[in-house]
């Protein structure tokens, strides 16, 4: 794959671009796949070739990228396997709006796809780097107050102005986030966004919400008090997000009911809901 610039461009942005390539290749694959070798072009730097043709000198970059160190992959990885193909993406088309919603949703595909360049993550770290690609999902996507903020202000004036002075600068500390929407309302909304095929992985989406708000806030807020779910729970918890937050930025990217359809047909997907339905069966709702 060749990317061409208009004009010239700072590393960074020639990294954040390869890096959002890399990061639909290892989502649509479903395993890390590290980028190998980067060649880079300059328009000032050129050659004479043996036939007298000007060229281009290539300038071979030599720098360790994310995931090199993650072991490969053995054999091919066929269609079947893969969430998505470069087809599904919508061509090239698809490759353009992706490297738009990469942009806007860097931080998301960061946190989301952490555990895919380490996989010997522990499950706890999972769950909250999924829950947090979720919730900054939510935050990007959707409006992140859960009342205007005129009426939240007037409501926090109001709430400071009856208690004592002293107290006032501790409660408006205490207050200042209140507005935003908790985890539950957040996961609801993306699982909205998703649509039916992540209803039909985890069934009922409401429970479903209550079980990663606890197993989140029990890792979380370790008091001694309140038992974290064991490792198993937490990674499928970790895992249903995951394809949660993958099919929300699938829609972000345009891509068609069909394609978005079709994810429910992996054979992890299929797994994983199966997993999740024995889960709720031992556990019961809210573990």
């Amino acid at each position: 794959l060749r990317l061409r610039f208009e004009s010239p461009r700072p590393l960074e942005k020639i990294f954040s671009v390869t890096s959002a390539l890399q990061n639909a290749v290892t989502l649509g694959v479903n395993a890390p796949s590290p980028i190998t070798k980067l060649t880079l072009w300059h328009e000032d730097l050129m050659r004479t070739a043996p036939s007298g043709e000007p060229r281009h000198e290539p300038i071979e970059l030599m720098v360790t990228m994310q995931g090199a160190d993650v072991a490969d992959s053995s054999g091919a990885i066929h269609s079947h396997e893969m969430l998505f193909t470069f087809a599904d993406l919508g061509g090239l088309p698809g490759l353009a709006h992706w490297l738009d919603a990469a942009q806007q949703f860097e931080p998301v595909l960061g946190a989301l796809l952490a555990h895919q360049y380490m996989p010997r993550m522990y499950s706890e770290n999972r769950l909250q780097n999924a829950s947090f690609a979720a919730e900054s999902f939510d935050r990007i996507r959707f409006d992140n107050r859960v009342e205007p903020k005129k009426t939240f202000k007037e409501r926090l004036s109001r709430l400071v102005e009856a208690v004592p002075e002293d107290d006032r600068h501790w409660l408006k500390e205490r207050l200042q986030y209140s507005n935003e929407p908790r985890l539950h309302v957040r996961l609801l909304r993306l699982a909205a966004h998703a649509g039916a095929p992540f209803d039909a992985l985890v069934g009922d989406v409401e429970s479903w919400a209550k079980d990663v708000r606890s197993a989140r806030n029990a890792t979380v807020h370790r008091d001694g008090k309140r038992a974290a779910p064991d490792g198993t729970s937490l990674y499928l918890l970790a895992q249903s997000i995951y394809f949660l937050v993958a099919l929300c930025l699938l829609r972000e990217c345009h891509v068609n009911d069909e394609t978005i359809a079709k994810v429910k047909d992996h054979r992890q997907f299929d797994w994983l809901r199966e997993q999740l339905a024995a889960l709720d069966t031992e556990a019961g709702p809210g573990f």
